[in-house]
């Protein structure tokens, strides 16, 4: 009976010990039950970058419809625009994954990222559908044309900065992430806030005081600049405390980190290649 007591104790002790690191089968690691319930599966994948050259065919086809491309000319496809196109369909990928499994605040600062970009593409999907349809509206039926255009830009670029705000403030009050990491997400909120602050300024404060809109401009830039300047200093921080924690992460976190500097520099390098790049 003692005999019996003593395993039972020392079984519950083995179970508790606080400094002890638990032991998991490698198939039930809490990790890889994460990235099962997280991450799509291939053909989805392969559906969001999909997506991704849709959006691309979208835009591509206005610059032909308004004539800024023969029609002769093959559309302006190429390394930067399918580059673009698939780091944009991977971010609607996650994000329709991610939020169909209730899995969005599980997502990691790469991920976030991806999706940043998708939204900044499909705000340009949406110009450019609303573009498309006032010039066929327009030289049907007649109307104001080019003032048609730019109300559709403004508020496609507003609301996708609403929909940025919104994503922001939701990862900065539910999301588990390290401090360094929210203080990113602060400098990401920020910037948008004044993205938006500037956009409404161009509108009203330039109708009503004209004269006061020059240093408004001047001021709303210089904060978006700095917010940019401190969410990339926020950036390599929280890279650099993870590297030194030992987070762990997954390849899809550093895409979506390395695609913020890889994206931008090979569409500006494509500049310098024939025109059918």
């Amino acid at each position: 009976m003692n005999e019996t007591h003593e395993e039972g104790m020392s079984a519950d002790a083995s179970a508790v010990k606080p400094y002890e690191s638990p032991t998991f089968d490698s198939e039930d690691t809490p990790t890889s039950q994460e990235s099962e319930k997280i991450w799509p599966s291939a053909k989805m994948f392969a559906f969001g970058m999909a997506i991704g050259f849709l959006l691309q065919l979208s835009i591509a086809s206005h610059q032909v419809f308004f004539g800024q491309n023969r029609l002769l000319r093959p559309i302006p496809w190429g390394a930067s625009k399918i580059l673009f196109a698939i780091v944009s369909g991977l971010g609607i990928t996650l994000l329709a994954h991610a939020l169909w499994h209730r899995k969005f605040f599980a997502l990691m600062p790469g991920h976030w990222l991806f999706i940043w970009r998708a939204t900044d593409f499909s705000r340009d999907t949406v110009v450019t559908i609303y573009a498309l349809l006032a010039y066929f509206v327009s030289s049907r039926y007649g109307g104001p044309g080019a003032n048609t255009l730019l109300q559709g830009s403004f508020w496609a670029m507003l609301a996708s900065n609403f929909v940025l705000i919104t994503l922001f403030t939701a990862i900065l009050v539910f999301s588990r992430e390290s401090r360094p990491w929210k203080f990113f997400i602060w400098a990401c909120l920020f910037l948008q806030i004044f993205i938006v602050i500037q956009l409404l300024g161009a509108v009203f404060v330039k109708q009503r005081h004209e004269d006061f809109f020059d240093v408004f401009n001047e001021v709303t830039q210089t904060l978006i600049l700095v917010s940019k300047m401190t969410l990339t200093l926020a950036g390599i921080t929280a890279i650099v405390v993870d590297l030194f924690r030992r987070r762990r992460r997954d390849m899809y976190h550093y895409l979506g980190l390395a695609q913020v500097l890889a994206v931008p520099l090979i569409a500006h390098s494509f500049r310098f290649l024939p025109s059918r790049f």
